[in-house]
């Protein structure tokens, strides 16, 4: 039985009590998952023994009480601590979420918290260790934006199962290395009407960017997200030839794929997308 109840002279004898169906010694915090005399012995002799075993049977008594006493407040402690320790955490996912909404420098977030030690001090000096603990360095940051990233393409995958067709809209241009990025943007609408829209990919394709290229980098994005050729009724691209191309464009080999799986089926091709850099020009 002594396996499975635990037994109330432990409590003088080895500085332990049970909580929540564990053994917690009631000098240093530590659990016992089986309640075993040779376990809780075994503690008591390697960790307390040496400052315990001159008591008498009446001072371990009281002893074990009024460390019985202070463990509530105890564990109050290290709720707190828990709690503060996961609001930190949180913090530094919202702001690493925002950094990267904005397109600002991982490097910014160890510029933000300066600026959060210093309102501190000024305003509330007690708070000012809660946000020192909130880790938002460049490397950390950039660890948090991917982590929202793919708990994003993880929501978009459960949410796949619902969706009765999906369209695409894609757009290829490069970046300031002159490295062509291919952004793919997915539409998604339910049978009731509920309809998602997120940017699925990214794909930087170096080397050529023929309209096959695209094409490999679009099924497999469609591929990582679970998302089937037969629910995809209509794309929008900007006019870019290797997009386009009547014979050899990204266009004609998604038709020809659609094709493979359903002669009758045609997609619905859009132009086009307007680019931020036009609307200022515009401006």
């Amino acid at each position: 039985m002594e396996c499975r109840v635990f037994n109330k002279t432990w409590t003088a004898r080895y500085l332990f009590t049970e909580i929540g169906g564990k053994a917690v010694c009631l000098v240093c915090g530590a659990q016992v998952a089986v309640f075993k005399d040779y376990n809780l012995n075994r503690h008591y002799v390697t960790k307390h023994a040496e400052k315990y075993n001159n008591l008498s049977d009446q001072e371990r008594v009281r002893e074990s009480g009024a460390l019985r006493a202070k463990l509530p407040n105890q564990q109050r402690l290290f709720t707190k601590l828990h709690i503060s320790r996961d609001a930190a955490v949180k913090t530094s996912y919202v702001i690493s979420h925002k950094i990267a909404r904005n397109s600002k420098p991982f490097s910014d977030g160890e510029f933000i918290k300066e600026c959060f030690l210093d309102s501190a001090e000024l305003i509330c000096l007690e708070k000012k260790e809660a946000f020192e603990n909130v880790p938002l360095s460049r490397c950390t940051v950039m660890r948090r934006i991917g982590d929202i990233a793919r708990n994003l393409e993880l929501q978009l995958q459960h949410r796949e199962v619902n969706f009765d067709f999906f369209s695409l809209a894609l757009d290829e241009s490069c970046d300031m290395r002159d490295t062509a990025q291919l952004l793919i943007f997915v539409c998604e609408i339910t049978t009731d009407f509920k309809i998602t829209e997120e940017l699925a990919a990214m794909q930087s394709v170096k080397g050529t960017t023929t309209g096959n290229d695209l094409f490999m980098e679009v099924n497999a994005c469609l591929d990582t997200l679970g998302l089937k050729w037969d629910k995809l009724p209509g794309v929008t691209t900007d006019g870019c030839p290797n997009l386009t191309g009547k014979y050899v464009g990204l266009l004609k080999r998604m038709q020809d794929k659609e094709t493979e799986i359903d002669p009758e089926q045609k997609l619905v091709f859009l132009h086009c997308i307007i680019h931020q850099e036009m609307l200022w020009q515009e401006l």
